[in-house]
């Protein structure tokens, strides 16, 4: 909660934030067992058939409890199983480089001599894998046409890749497109703006990058012109506007002190609109901090001292006192 999303590269609770926000919230176990009771353990979220639907269910009960006013609901849509159309589109189109990456082992060949910063390479990142409990399996596309991988036990796992294969996998929800193939044939071929978290500015140019090498290098040079011409780093989710405030310190407000004490949207919108963009970055510094520097390398009793300095220098942006 407090907008940050999830938590890169670490697991589990943040003992200073958490202790923090007990405070914050006075009774924060008896909140979050009101939750539990009233939206997670309800008949309806417990027997949904997928999980979009089950996140569907959670964010309309959710919603009940932190708004005021009717019509206020939270939606989930997968793009995975949204884009499986366009997909199909694409697997057809012989003009396509994702129909080029599937047939052509020479255009392989160059992916998997692209590099990314982080020592991948641009085959790592077509697709992902699904064992049959839904567990997330990393794969790569070989010069051969081959998806290899491993599953949690270390086992190989190994799925051809020809272009009927891939819509048979897709249809059967065994493999996945990635980041990348979502952004490819939505951003990148069609133009569709994509604005997500804020670390969207940093891996969306590398992709782009990329891209406009991996072009070149097939002789798509109006392409690659095209596409290295597009503005990537936008992003919408990250920034706070909105503060719980306690005796001497102030929290990014969110679903656990929300609940019971129904926001007014238009107190929020009105927040929002006067909040400039730095001053949201300040007041998120807590996720940002939490995600950026590793846990080696923070300072002493850091959450602390962000939440008294937002205390101090953001007094009109409580939603609750």
């Amino acid at each position: 909660y407090g907008g940050a999303g999830t938590k890169q590269g670490e697991s589990g609770p943040n003992p200073e934030e958490a202790g923090l926000r007990q405070e914050a919230s006075g009774s924060l176990e008896h909140i979050l067992d009101r939750i539990l009771a009233n939206v997670y353990e309800r008949k309806a979220v417990l027997d949904a058939a997928c999980f979009s639907d089950q996140v569907t269910r959670i964010g309309a009960a959710l919603s009940g409890h932190l708004f005021a006013g009717e019509g206020k609901n939270f939606v989930y849509l997968e793009m995975e199983s949204l884009l499986l159309p366009l997909l199909d589109r694409e697997l057809e189109d012989p003009g396509s480089l994702l129909y080029g990456v599937l047939s052509d082992a020479a255009i392989r060949q160059i992916l998997a001599e692209e590099k990314l910063p982080d020592g991948s390479c641009m085959a790592d990142i077509l697709f992902w894998g699904a064992d049959e409990k839904g567990r997330k399996l990393h794969l790569t596309l070989t010069q051969e046409g081959t998806l290899i991988g491993k599953d949690w036990r270390g086992q190989s796992v190994r799925y051809p890749a020809d272009l009927d294969s891939i819509r048979m996998l897709l249809a059967q929800k065994r493999i996945f497109p990635g980041v990348f193939t979502m952004v490819l044939i939505t951003f990148f071929e069609r133009g569709l703006t994509w604005l997500g978290g804020m670390f969207q500015c940093v891996y969306l140019p590398q992709y782009q990058e990329a891209l406009v090498r991996i072009l070149r290098k097939c002789n798509f040079a109006r392409e690659a012109d095209v596409i290295g011409s597009y503005v990537c780093d936008g992003y919408i989710s990250g920034p706070v506007f909105g503060l719980y405030r306690g005796q001497g310190f102030a929290v990014p407000f969110g679903p656990v002190e929300a609940f019971g004490n129904r926001l007014s949207l238009a107190r929020a919108r009105e927040t929002a609109l006067r909040t400039p963009l730095w001053d949201a970055h300040l007041m998120g510094l807590s996720d940002i901090y939490f995600d950026l520097v590793p846990r080696s390398r923070r300072a002493e009793n850091w959450y602390q001292d962000i939440a008294r300095q937002l205390y101090v220098r953001y007094p009109d942006h409580a939603f609750l006192m």
